[in-house]
């Protein structure tokens, strides 16, 4: 969404928005690295993952252009701050404290509102104000971290990925057994198992108890399972193909450990009738056609979709 009037917000007024898109991409994705081990479980596969996007041009409107397009949104520095006062953190709270954050937006002459183009927003850019704005060095990886390994760079580091095979138990089959290496994430009050599919493939032979619950895919950008249950069918069709809409739930697959979950938070995802599926974000709303062995991300949609 596009802020519109800007200036006028600073002054009091309602803000208004304009919706942009969609700007669709294709997302390409190969396995590497790929290795076999024998274990009492099964059979694992290991590998990584390799991803880029390529701009689709016929898919898009003639007059979207991402590389030109620039949108208002709210400044990333203050939203981070935002979102971080509500960690319940004394060093969070020390560190994003008004005094630091304003002097960072006074040292830096910024404003409430920053323009960027569609393709740095999507694929990520310079972030040197929040570099120098923070007291340990941190990398800040693109958003969707365009022709890299994973696409999912954090400190410096690529995940390697093991998975069942489903040789010797069937309803494993392509399902998480440990991602980076690890089996829980302690990104969280209480640790995440890893579990659910890569997303590009489930198990052959679903048990009814399987059914019922729905699909779970691993999401590595929020380092978390998501549950999905089918709540209808999508009249959004940009691959050509009939799409099944599910709705997808944080909470779902936490085995924890010790404390309480997290709150849920649902968002929204197409899947092909083929069962090719992307998993998402909560940075970006995009919707996803199956289009064989590639991807189309829909970087915003129409009104009304």
């Amino acid at each position: 969404f596009d802020v519109l009037n800007p200036d006028e917000v600073l002054q009091g007024e309602h803000p208004r928005f304009r919706e942009r898109g969609p700007y669709v991409y294709n997302a390409h994705k190969k396995k590497l690295n790929v290795t076999f081990q024998e274990t009492e479980e099964d059979l694992m596969i290991s590998y990584l993952d390799f991803e880029y996007y390529t701009f689709n041009r016929e898919k898009t409107p003639a007059d979207l252009d991402p590389q030109t397009d620039v949108l208002t949104i709210a400044d990333p520095l203050l939203q981070t701050y935002e979102r971080a006062l509500r960690v319940p953190n004394p060093l969070i709270t020390m560190i994003t404290s008004k005094a630091i954050v304003k002097g960072c937006i006074e040292k830096f002459n910024r404003t409430i509102f920053r323009a960027y183009t569609v393709d740095d927003l999507l694929f990520g850019f310079a972030p040197d104000d929040f570099e120098k704005c923070t007291l340990f060095p941190l990398p800040f990886p693109g958003l969707l971290g365009n022709n890299t390994e994973d696409a999912v760079r954090q400190a410096g580091a690529t995940y390697n990925r093991t998975i069942y095979s489903g040789r010797d138990d069937k309803e494993k089959m392509w399902t998480y057994k440990s991602f980076g290496n690890d089996e829980y994430i302690n990104k969280y009050a209480a640790p995440m198992k890893v579990g659910g599919t890569a997303g590009d493939s489930f198990p052959l032979f679903l048990s009814d108890t399987q059914k019922r619950q729905g699909l779970d895919t691993w999401a590595p950008q929020a380092k978390r399972v998501m549950g999905s249950q089918i709540s209808g069918i999508s009249q959004l069709n940009p691959a050509g193909s009939q799409l099944k809409r599910r709705d997808l739930n944080s909470t779902r697959g936490l085995s924890t450990q010790r404390g309480s979950p997290a709150q849920p938070r649902d968002l929204n995802v197409s899947i092909s009738a083929t069962g090719s599926q992307r998993d998402l974000n909560s940075t970006h709303q995009l919707s996803v056609g199956s289009q064989r062995s590639t991807h189309q991300l829909n970087a915003g949609t129409p009104a009304g979709s």
